[in-house]
């Protein structure tokens, strides 16, 4: 459990009150690796190369041809990389062997070559100048119209990784659907003390 787990969970029940989910997709493009983080996946188990987390089925996270980092959670002891062989509901083949406490509790951090999906709960807002005139915000290139523009609130517990300019966002869906329009995050910064993010603001705009 992290410093500020509980207010993590406090912001994540409020937003999820008065929201609805997220789905926020980052587009792999060609020739770019993505890395993500998973979240506190138990205990890990490796037999016969095939690795097995408490938390069960990681096959939606992990793809054949991924590497794949594991840290202890409380040790900070890092293991790999491993290339991932294949992938099932069993759990993920590695290219390796790994000597590690099994009993600990693990982290697993992803390179994947393929596009990236997570969802959590939001809230969406009318543009405002305070949203748009944050210091910290991460733009991407371009001109801000307001007209086209939401300020929204993401809570970030189950964010697989952070988001960021350009990534794609579909409100009220709990997977990316292609036939629905996406809009496209312009800019964000995380409210995050001791750099653990509570939530996310930002702004989405759609063409």
């Amino acid at each position: 459990m992290t410093k500020y787990q509980e207010e993590i969970d406090d912001a994540r029940e409020m937003i999820q009150e008065f929201g609805a989910p997220f789905a926020v997709r980052r587009k792999a493009e060609p020739g770019s690796v993505n890395i993500y983080s998973e979240s506190d996946f138990g205990q890990l188990t490796l037999l016969d190369d095939t690795l097995t987390f408490a938390s069960g089925d990681v096959s939606a996270v992990v793809s054949a041809g991924d590497r794949i980092f594991l840290r202890e959670v409380a040790q900070f002891a890092n293991r790999g990389p491993f290339t991932v062989l294949s992938v099932s509901t069993l759990g993920i083949v590695i290219d390796g062997s790994l000597t590690a406490d099994t009993e600990a509790e693990w982290f697993m951090d992803v390179q994947s070559n393929a596009d990236m999906d997570t969802t959590e709960a939001g809230v969406l807002l009318p543009p405002g100048s305070a949203t748009k005139n944050s210091f910290d915000f991460d733009f991407r290139a371009g001109t801000l119209q307001l007209s086209r523009a939401k300020d929204f609130i993401l809570a970030a517990k189950d964010l697989a990784f952070d988001p960021g300019p350009g990534d794609l966002v579909q409100f009220g869906s709990e997977t990316f659907d292609e036939d629905q329009p996406a809009w496209t995050v312009f800019g964000c910064t995380p409210i995050a003390p001791d750099d653990e993010p509570i939530i996310w603001m930002g702004i989405i705009t759609k063409d």
